[in-house]
């Protein structure tokens, strides 16, 4: 297993004061437009059935786990 070393010193992705601020400007139609279809897509997306993956095989069991996490 490999394991990752922490960067000798602190990484700097930018300089100045923290702002919070959106990744994308929904205010411009477009983006706006494709945030919704992405929605629409995941929505058409819920409620669907996985299999499991066991040593590199599909398994599809009786039992169900439902799951709930928003990640």
């Amino acid at each position: 297993m490999a394991t990752l070393e922490a960067p000798p010193m602190p990484l700097r992705l930018h300089s100045g004061p923290f702002v919070n601020e959106p990744m994308i400007d929904f205010s411009r139609e477009e983006n706006a437009k494709r945030m919704r279809a992405a929605i629409e897509k995941v929505r058409a997306e819920l409620g669907r059935e996985y299999d499991m993956v066991i040593g590199g095989k599909r398994i599809r069991t009786a039992e169900k786990i439902r799951s709930i996490n928003p990640a």
